[in-house]
């Protein structure tokens, strides 16, 4: 019996000391548990105190990392001046017309390249667009980083609301290569600061300056051109009233393809000194230059020249030009060279060698005011075309080009339209062998009474309609030589002349016969060219 309590005894100490054990255990995961949440407290703690520090380093520093709203533009008010001691590429005026509108700063090409922009001397975050709060004008600073660029393409293309631009001494373009497209369709800026640009690399200006309508004056005396090639169309459009080009050594230049077209406002143009001489296109250089009653060309060099052609297309004003400088050795175009200068009276074209021209095509098209021309210095043996080359030159009275050699000519539709006060033309030297149109060829000749066209082959011929259209006075015609391949609905219109005699080839079926005057003498004789 006391063994077995005893027995009893030790099972309870047993049961006892596990228990406590047990407790042990418990009170040790417990305590575990209590320094773990502690210690994820602690992190929590710490992690929020960390964004606070840095959610508030962010305001002090500024408000790039919110959304940013601009105090209430007054427009009566004069616009506030940026900081001049931020460091920015350029500083320019946006008038704003439209709350409701996002308005381009820069071109979206060069967002990546924006560092800070401040309206107003406010910052804000780096956009290529924004949407104004109130009408009114306003100030821009924009600091771009171009270290790695080489282009200014289109970088301020169709900045419409943009009306002064300033570029600052530390904005260094020497790297610059490509500035085309850079202000075009700017059409409300009038003011344009580039004296610290520095060009010395800059290959290509086409359309830099193109249709700013309201800019109309620009100071490029710091200009380095001596390594641009194209300057195609780069004041195209402009409401220029002066440029002075004279200081621009232009030595690689070699397109000038539409300079100055549609300056419709330019009245006065420097270029003196210009260097011209790796030109190989000039064609519609002035066309369209409305107001420019005079161009000093005596310095240029057009020995490499190829293309003249619409070089003084529509300008109206200009009422002489002194052409002797000009070098036409290379020439290859020169059709419309003088179309709608219908202020200008006389020409001198005696310096002009045509050797390789290939198209006198409208050439002296509507000089209505131009009464004399001398061409007997003209090679034209390489002309194609000569259509509307004297269209519409009522005021001349005698045109002399029996000298024209016509061996390779295509084209002479309408080439003496319209020349009402002519009376003559010999043109019995001309060559027409490989002529396929001369529709309209002495339509409105009213004062034209005989003409010899004995020397024309007309095999070739596929459009002559027209021909002698509201030629009133004319008596006397010589189409021996022509047969009836040609398509002709029409020689005449219905106010024929009363009387007349005409020599025609004696072979033809009568299909051509049928068009001239019924009442006219008809003498059907061998033509002498067929």
């Amino acid at each position: 019996m006391k063994e077995k309590l005893k027995e009893n005894e030790e099972v309870d100490k047993d049961e006892e000391y596990e228990n406590l054990n047990i407790a042990k255990e418990k009170k040790k995961i417990s305590n575990n548990i209590k320094i773990f949440k502690i210690i994820i407290l602690s992190v929590i703690e710490i992690v929020i105190a960390t964004l606070i520090i840095i959610l508030c380093f962010n305001l002090w520093k500024g408000k790039d990392n919110r959304k940013y709203h601009l105090k209430e533009n007054n427009p009566n008010s004069e616009t506030k001046i940026a900081d001049e001691k931020i460091n920015y590429s350029f500083k320019a005026v946006y008038n704003i017309i439209s709350t409701n509108e996002s308005i381009k700063l820069i071109d979206p090409l060069y967002l990546g390249n924006i560092k800070e922009i401040s309206i107003n001397n406010e910052k804000i975050k780096p956009l290529a667009n924004y949407t104004f709060p109130s009408i009114g004008n306003y100030t821009i600073t924009m600091l771009l980083d171009i270290s790695n660029i080489t282009s200014f393409y289109r970088m301020f293309y169709l900045i419409k609301n943009m009306i002064s631009i300033s570029f600052s001494p530390q904005f260094n373009t020497e790297n610059i290569t490509d500035m085309s497209y850079m202000f075009l369709y700017d059409s409300q800026l009038t003011s344009i600061d580039i004296t610290n640009f520095n060009t010395s690399n800059v290959i290509d200006m086409s359309f830099m300056f193109s249709y700013c309508d309201s800019l109309t004056s620009i100071n490029l005396s710091n200009f380095n051109a001596q390594k641009v090639a194209n300057m195609s169309y780069m004041f195209s459009g402009s409401g220029f009233i002066s440029l002075d080009l004279s200081k621009f050594d232009s030595k690689s230049l070699t397109n000038m393809y539409s300079m100055f077209t549609y300056c419709k406002s330019l009245e006065d143009i420097n270029l003196n000194n210009f260097n011209s001489e790796n030109v190989v296109d000039m064609s519609y250089l002035f066309s369209y230059c409305d107001s420019l009653t005079s161009i000093n060309l005596s310095g240029f060099n057009t020995k490499s020249v190829k293309r003249i052609g619409f070089m003084f297309k529509h300008c109206i004003s200009l009422s002489s030009i002194d052409l002797s400088y000009l070098n036409t050795t290379n020439v290859e175009e020169m059709n419309s060279l003088f179309e709608d200068c219908i202020s200008i009276k006389s020409l001198d074209l005696s310096n002009f060698n045509t050797e390789n021209v290939v198209t006198l095509g409208s050439m002296f098209y509507n000089c209505t005011s131009l009464t004399s021309i001398d061409l007997n210095n003209f090679k034209t043996h390489n002309v194609t075309r000569m259509s509307y080359m004297f269209y519409n030159c009522h005021s001349l009275t005698f045109i002399n080009i029996t000298n024209f050699n016509t061996q390779n000519l295509v084209n002479i539709n309408s080439m003496f339209e319209k020349c009402s006060n002519i009376s003559y033309l010999n043109i019995t030297n001309f060559n027409t062998s490989n002529l396929k149109e001369m529709q309209y060829l002495f339509a409105g000749c009213e004062l034209l009474r005989s003409i010899d066209l004995s020397s024309f082959t007309t095999k070739k011929i596929k459009y002559m309609d027209g021909m002698f259209y509201k030629c009133y006075h004319l008596q006397k015609i010589d189409i021996s030589s022509f047969d009836d391949n040609a398509k002709c609905d029409f020689i005449f219109d219905k106010d024929i002349p009363p009387s007349g005699t005409v020599r025609l080839n004696k072979n033809i079926t009568g299909k051509l016969s049928n068009k001239l005057p019924k009442v006219w003498t008809f003498h059907l004789v061998t033509p002498k060219y067929l």
